[in-house]
């Protein structure tokens, strides 16, 4: 699997799984409730969210923790539309 693959793959597990913090609250419970998954849904979402903002700096040759424009951000994703 290549790594645009992956990263679709990654962002379809986090929307299948709540979408955002408080999709995966409701679907894993809050680190502060008594009866909760794991961590907690924010510890999943934000492992899960990492592990995707990691995959995009891969494929944009980015470092983790670098830091990047915004307008660098849009340079490099329309870069990669454009090799499709």
């Amino acid at each position: 699997m290549n790594l645009r693959e992956t990263i679709a793959r990654q962002q379809k597990w986090i929307a299948d799984h709540g979408g955002d913090v408080a999709g995966y609250v409701r679907r894993y419970g809050s680190c502060h409730e008594r009866e909760h998954y794991g961590n907690g849904g924010e510890a999943i979402y934000e492992a899960d969210t990492n592990h995707l903002n990691l995959l995009w700096c891969r494929a944009m040759n980015v470092e983790p923790e670098t830091p990047i424009t915004l307008r660098d951000l849009v340079e490099r994703r329309a870069a990669m539309r454009a090799e499709d």
